[in-house]
């Protein structure tokens, strides 16, 4: 039996002979020529990677034990190159937002890479096809970020699949507008069988602040032909570099598991060590050939065997989409236009209001999308209108000197809200003590807006009120300010 975590090379295949067993990753999809080799030399394989999803396998999922620890390590090497926290914090000299995270894929890499996102203190924002997906993400504190389009990407065993053309334009106009206020993207969608999906162009890298790492876990599987590293277009496999147009940080590395050595190898092996607990021990093992008809794990993992090929690639699903109106027929329409003498019969090929469903799902999404627009600016128009009625009303209903000090009021609210939220975070001390003069004054006019003769009057009452929150305010401010004097004063001996 030998035992091999990368899958072998030629040279190797070549010296091994007939009888051995070898339980490796050998990717049966995309290395058919290997599996003919190893069959040639009469060895018994057995494809860690091709193990079914069912639960009775997945003690022996060196996959996910493996994405588990990738997940956590991404997050971990990400904030390494990030030029700032991960979390929000507040300090005397200012504060600052947390980190915002986007990952791509919910698998198990991608849910341990959101949990450990936000235990650092980050806010995290999560996509998958699989709309199945959405529990887990905010089960382990992220934010679904949904595509508004009428299709699901579950595929068979579990992993996602494939995406028609629409999906993929719908998809690619949310993520260019959530990738450019990122400062972390990690990517984790895979397709077992096919190339890294592409989903993160350069124009999406490049709309991110300088500094923002990108990490691509599907460098593994990048499409080099198409000119795409991973399931990011800049990606260069194995390869940490700098974007020389946008600054952005991009990280190709494939040896994420290898960083935590220690862990990676107990689960691996306690994986092994399962595996043929589940096959029966040596004895069985010599009998594989006979159990892979019934036993589905065994009929998936043994790919070569008796100098024989098995794996068989299932055919790919097909996109499940919802109803939606489909092609013509090209036979002919049952109605008057087929009698003898009628017009030529309406076809597919004459029919030109035929649409595919990817078609009439982005017209969708485009009127949708225009209709929304059109809702904002009648719900601003009718906002507008019904401020101006106010005003009117009101003036038409007070005095002049109620008037007067509403339009003081309104223009202080305004004015103070813009001049307060512009003022520096350094100088929100001095701001404060500012701001206990004010409500000194505060108090001070309203104590003199109190009525002695009608102290229940609406009047009355709002200076009593304006009194009580001035108030409040000064001595919150008082002991705010004495706190962070405190922490200038610590250490000085004062």
């Amino acid at each position: 039996v030998i035992i091999k975590v990368p899958r072998p090379a030629t040279e190797e295949v070549k010296i091994m002979t007939k009888g051995q067993y070898l339980v490796s990753y050998l990717w049966p999809r995309q290395c058919p020529d290997l599996l003919k080799a190893l069959a040639q030399q009469g060895v018994s394989a057995l494809a860690l990677d091709n193990l079914p999803r069912i639960s009775r396998a997945q003690k022996i999922d060196t996959r996910s034990s493996m994405a588990n620890l990738a997940g956590y390590r991404a997050v971990i090497e990400c904030f390494a190159k990030l030029p700032r926290m991960s979390k929000a914090a507040t300090t005397a000299a200012g504060s600052f937002p947390p980190a915002k995270v986007f990952i791509i894929g919910a698998g198990v890499a991608g849910l341990q890479a959101i949990a450990t996102a936000k235990g650092l203190g980050a806010q995290v924002f999560c996509n998958d096809t699989r709309a199945v997906t959405k529990e887990q993400v905010e089960s382990c504190g992220g934010k679904f970020v949904a595509v508004d389009f009428h299709e699901t990407g579950e595929g068979a065993g579990g992993y996602a699949k494939e995406m028609s053309a629409g999906f993929l334009r719908a998809q690619k106009r949310v993520y260019s507008k959530v990738i450019k206020d990122m400062d972390v993207v990690i990517c984790t969608a895979m397709i077992p069988g096919k190339p890294s999906p592409k989903l993160v162009d350069s124009e999406m890298v490049r709309s991110m602040r300088a500094g923002s790492v990108v990490l691509d876990m599907a460098a593994e599987m990048g499409d080099l032909k198409a000119g795409w590293g991973g399931n990011c277009q800049l990606t260069k496999k194995g390869t940490t570099y700098t974007d020389a147009k946008s600054g952005v940080i991009i990280v190709g590395e494939t040896d994420l598991t290898d960083r935590l050595p220690a862990q990676a190898s107990e689960l691996w092996s306690m994986n092994v060590i399962n595996l043929f607990q589940e096959i029966g021990g040596a004895e069985k093992l010599q009998r594989i050939g006979e159990l892979i008809e019934d036993d589905e794990v065994c009929h998936d993992l043994l790919v070569t065997h008796d100098n024989r090929v098995l794996f068989q690639e299932a055919p790919p699903p097909q996109p499940a989409r919802l109803p939606s109106i489909q092609k013509l027929k090209s036979k002919p329409v049952v109605g008057p236009e087929s009698m003898p003498g009628s017009p030529t019969p309406f076809t597919e090929d004459a029919n030109p209001f035929a649409q595919t469903v990817a078609e009439r799902d982005e017209e969708l999404q485009r009127k949708k999308e225009e209709m929304a627009k059109f809702l904002d600016q009648v719900y601003f128009v009718l906002s507008l209108a019904a401020s101006l009625v106010l005003c009117v009303a009101m003036g038409e209903g007070m005095a002049a000197r109620e008037t007067r000090q509403l339009l003081v009021f309104v223009l202080a609210v305004v004015i103070g809200y813009h001049v307060v939220w512009q003022v520096t975070p350094s100088l929100h001390t001095p701001l404060m003590s500012v701001t206990n003069a004010l409500s000194g004054v505060i108090v001070v006019g309203s104590m003199l807006e109190m009525d002695p003769y009608k102290p229940f009057s609406l009047g009355s009452g709002l200076a009593a009120a304006a009194t009580t929150l001035a108030s409040f305010n000064i001595c919150a401010g008082f002991y705010l300010t004495g706190r962070m004097l405190k922490m200038f004063l610590r250490g000085t001996g004062n």
